[in-house]
């Protein structure tokens, strides 16, 4: 194998970082984006023991070895890519806001009966997510700049993974409207949207 693969869903989600950063460090031709089209490719395929912990997404590296874990795939591809700073202290405060806004996907409640779905979806968004996304607000109205460093990191890519998924009507029974509380993060979506490496990405691939 000659190039990086990355292995998850035909969907965005929480790929939408990873992919991005993946993009920026290795070039549109330079990795591969394989996009499995079902949850029973995915379960014949764990059934074979493609993915290390049975779960996407995986990234596949250059020399064969294989990574898991969504956030360790994000950081390294973004230190790669220059979307990570070097400072211990920006580091820190990147790491806490992305990891923050894979906790708001990650603590959002399921169930198979739609009813008891939209009213545990309903009681988060108005509790522990309404908590979260009050936190970030704050954490992104303390500097004049759109992103989070003053320049593009992984976490303003994390902060467009979940705003867009809110907007775009993905994030069951959480409306768009919902969004208009948190003005400051709005405008950093908007501006993550509009960047360079993102519009380039978008261009390039589906999201």
């Amino acid at each position: 194998m000659s190039k990086p693969k990355f292995t998850y869903f035909d969907m965005g989600g929480r790929a939408v970082a990873c992919r991005i950063c993946l993009f920026k460090a290795f070039g549109k031709d330079g990795w591969e984006d394989e996009r499995l089209k079902d949850f029973a490719t995915q379960q014949a395929m764990k059934a074979e023991g493609k993915f290390p912990l049975g779960s996407v997404p995986v990234l596949t590296l250059a020399d064969g070895g294989e990574v898991c874990q969504s956030e360790a795939i994000c950081r390294y591809a973004a230190k790669v890519a220059g979307l990570y700073p070097d400072d211990a202290l920006a580091a820190l405060e990147v790491d806490m806001v992305a990891t923050s806004f894979m906790e708001v996907l990650g603590k959002c409640p399921q169930d198979p009966d739609n009813e008891k779905k939209k009213a545990l979806r309903e009681e988060y968004a108005a509790g522990w997510m309404l908590r979260a996304m009050t936190f970030l607000e704050k954490t992104y109205s303390k500097t004049d700049s759109a992103f989070l460093q003053n320049t593009l990191t992984m976490a303003d890519l994390h902060l467009l993974m979940v705003v867009d998924m809110i907007l775009l009507g993905q994030f069951d029974y959480v409306p768009a409207t919902y969004m208009d509380q948190f003005p400051k993060l709005l405008a950093a979506s908007t501006a993550v949207k509009a960047h360079d490496v993102v519009t380039a990405y978008l261009a390039s691939y589906p999201n």
